[in-house]
């Protein structure tokens, strides 16, 4: 007998017709979501009956069915590696803690136009992965609403921690027809399906630093939010359940965990789903927001340059913003040349364009140093190399007690205005 695996069939399902098939079961069903199934097991046993020219492995089921590609796009790059080894080889210890977020173990859901489709099409019915999705609750191809148990008697239609895996049918164990279409009226709920399924493809190109710093970009530099403006936070958490509807966000926070905009804060684990809406809530969709420009001041741009006058890249595209925070409600960054140390803060408000210089950095401090011991070198001329003030001079100044008097005199002074006060000096005497 020869078996085929279907489009977008969850490893769920693959398990469920094995064991009606044949008999066969591939451990409990309980391990199933979060393993993916024991892979390399699997595959060894699938392969006499499986078409020759599948080629069916490890990797293949981990990619095409599994949820792992959704997953994976909210693991730390640094952590991809090693999380996929451990699935591929079984070792499911502290997975969870691996991957930084809880993965959950819903009741599964069926579409029922999809399950007469597939009857017609190939002759089985199966799990979509698709389906499978935290968040999804409506068939991004239908535009219907899942079905996880019997409109009329309540019983759920199958749950993986079952210890035998179950086929879909269109009839309960009671005889109840799950043959029931509700058509789909929320847009919301298929934009949120539609997002979902998007990021089954592994070729969606997805980091979560980068989200979580988009994320954070948006709260401070348009919703003008910290974590410490907790009335501030509140309205968008208001602003964001009148989007997605009370009833939806409810049902996420009890079966996952809290859709609070001020988890972004906190370094907790959270749930793709969180990014996922929160992107829909931010930008429309995944796309928009990946392409949206980050919400920074400063004209978006990535570098600034360098006001150091002895730095070698003076006037250059290389100053870097290395940090921002909001302080009485303006926004200030700040930011330092990586070649010479030079660092400043600016403020996104009235007094934009203004530096508040923190530091000049180590090439500046080492030039003051070498054109103070110079003797025909004045402060003016000084003034004049460093592209400095008489400020810092003198700041700079207190840190050199052992500067003689003769060399200070000398450095008060130009030549022209020494050799005028010798010439006064002399013509007095006479």
């Amino acid at each position: 007998m020869i078996i085929n695996l279907y489009p977008d069939e969850y490893i769920y399902s693959i398990c469920a017709r094995f064991h009606f098939y044949l008999g066969t079961q591939l451990r409990s069903a309980s391990r199933l979501i979060k393993s993916y199934s024991t892979l390399l097991d699997m595959c060894h046993l699938m392969r006499p009956i499986t078409p020759s020219k599948s080629l069916i492995d490890a990797a293949y089921l981990l990619q095409t069915h599994t949820l792992h590609p959704y997953f994976n796009h909210f693991i730390p790059n640094h952590k991809k590696k090693e999380i996929k080894n451990t699935i591929m080889n079984d070792r499911l210890t502290n997975l969870e803690n691996s991957m930084g977020f809880k993965i959950t173990n819903p009741d599964l859901c069926l579409c029922p136009l999809c399950f007469i489709e597939d009857m017609h099409k190939y002759g089985d019915p199966y799990w979509h992965r698709s389906h499978q999705l935290a968040g999804t609750l409506v068939c991004d191809t239908h535009n219907i609403m899942l079905l996880s148990e019997c409109p009329v008697c309540g019983e759920v239609l199958a749950t993986s921690t079952e210890k035998i895996p179950k086929v879909p049918s269109l009839f309960c164990s009671s005889g109840h027809s799950l043959e029931c279409v509700i058509p789909n009226q929320n847009k919301i709920l298929l934009t949120i399906a539609c997002e979902n399924r998007l990021l089954l493809d592994e070729k969606v190109n997805l980091d979560v630093i980068e989200i979580e710093e988009k994320m954070k970009g948006i709260l401070l530099y348009k919703e003008h939010i910290s974590n410490k403006h907790t009335s501030r936070n509140i309205k968008v958490n208001q602003k964001f359940q009148a989007k997605f509807s009370e009833e939806y966000v409810k049902r996420i926070e009890d079966s996952i965990q809290s859709l609070k905009i001020n988890s972004i804060w906190k370094k907790q684990s959270i749930h793709p789903i969180f990014y996922v809406l929160y992107m829909i809530y931010f930008s429309g969709s995944i796309t928009n927001f990946v392409h949206e420009d980050k919400y920074l001041p400063w004209k978006n741009m990535k570098s600034w340059p360098c006001p150091n006058k002895v730095c070698p890249n003076y006037k250059q595209l290389v100053v870097q913003l290395v940090n921002s925070e909001m302080i009485s409600g303006d926004i200030y960054g700040y930011f330092m040349c990586p070649t010479c140390g030079y660092a400043y803060s600016e403020c996104d408000g009235d007094n934009l364009g203004t530096l508040d210089i923190i530091s000049k950095g180590h090439l500046w401090e080492a030039k003051f140093k070498e054109l103070l011991y110079r003797e025909d070198i004045s402060f003016d001329d000084m003034k004049e190399i460093l592209g400095t003030t008489f400020y810092w001079i003198e700041k700079e100044l207190k840190k050199y007690e052992d500067l003689g008097l003769e060399l200070l005199l000398k450095k008060l002074y130009s030549k022209e205005i020494l050799e005028n006060i010798k010439t006064d000096a002399l013509i007095n005497k006479k």
